[in-house]
């Protein structure tokens, strides 16, 4: 009895509710995310170890299949050394991390 009330609260909360779509916007913190990742030559595995995520979720944000949190977002910036606010900047603009480095110290780009 227990499981089919479970089952029904479960379907009363998703009744018409589309699947999540990842906005473009967090589509380009991902591969900003996923660039600075491969730049160190890091792997799934060695972020998940580093922002102290499971590997199983940090595989699902890169993936675009789940939505990262804010305190995901701080663990994953900080295991790459990211800053979030200049990540979310260059995903809002349109440019690369680097370049809002470089703009916001006023030293060109390599």
């Amino acid at each position: 009895m227990a499981r089919r009330v479970a089952n029904l609260g479960h379907r009363m909360l998703t009744m018409g509710q589309k699947p999540l779509e990842n906005s473009h916007f967090e589509r380009h913190i991902v591969a900003l995310i996923t660039s600075a990742n491969v730049a160190r030559r890091g792997t799934v595995r060695s972020l998940a170890a580093a922002s102290g995520i499971s590997r199983a979720r940090i595989d699902r944000i890169l993936r675009g299949v789940s939505s990262m949190s804010t305190t995901d977002l701080q663990s994953i910036c900080d295991a790459l050394d990211l800053t979030p606010w200049k990540l979310v900047l260059a995903a809002e603009t349109g440019r690369t991390y680097e370049e809002v480095v470089a703009d916001l110290d006023g030293a060109p780009v390599a």
